[in-house]
């Protein structure tokens, strides 16, 4: 899988959580979120397993509990509890 989709698919999803991005040094930051997310599915395909049935899923939770640790506000609510709830642990927000 090419970075590139990977990173439109963080930046869109940070984007929708309300997330800022317009600078460089953000997109700078998303190209290493894109890397790791992409290396971790890689490492998963290369196990057996099938992330690219889960993958929307996934690279939306990855972006969204990356962007609470590294402090951004994000506006979770409309990708529903479960992940809203990860990204809040993750902030330390209760």
């Amino acid at each position: 899988m090419p970075i590139t989709v990977p990173l439109v698919d963080i930046a869109q999803a940070l984007a929708r959580a309300g997330c800022p991005g317009n600078r460089c040094d953000r997109y700078r930051l998303y190209e290493e979120w894109a890397r790791d997310f992409q290396a971790d599915f890689e490492a998963r395909a290369a196990a057996g397993r099938k992330p690219g049935r889960t993958y929307l899923h996934d690279v939306t939770a990855f972006a969204l509990r990356r962007a609470a640790a590294y402090g951004f506000d994000v506006r979770c609510e409309d990708f529903g509890a479960r992940l809203c709830s990860e990204a809040r642990l993750v902030a330390g927000v209760r």
